[in-house]
């Protein structure tokens, strides 16, 4: 999914995501953004003929994705908020509307 982002800058993620909704200390001078993201899905329904046409449409449902990337830092002392600062090390997705 992310794999591509993987030593580019969080700014590139965030051109595709928007800004990350938070930021936290990782240690060992790292930082992990985290974005949610959320998005509607709709299973596909179904058709059969056997003597009449049924046809089923699942209901619609939200998904949700919690996207976290972890950083360091490309200059000393760079301060969370720029972005173009920090370059992905590794990430983690967790939720129903991850790819």
């Amino acid at each position: 999914m992310l794999n591509g982002y993987i030593a580019h800058p969080v700014s590139d993620v965030a051109r595709r995501f928007g800004p990350p909704a938070s930021s936290s200390d990782a240690g060992d001078g790292k930082t992990t953004f985290q974005w949610m993201l959320y998005g509607i899905g709709q299973p596909s329904g179904f058709a059969s003929s056997g003597g009449s046409l049924l046809y089923s449409a699942s209901q619609a449902y939200q998904t949700e994705c919690r996207l976290l990337i972890i950083a360091a830092p490309s200059v000393e002392n760079a301060p969370p908020t720029e972005l173009e600062n920090w370059i992905v090390q590794g990430w983690q997705a967790n939720g129903n509307g991850c790819m």
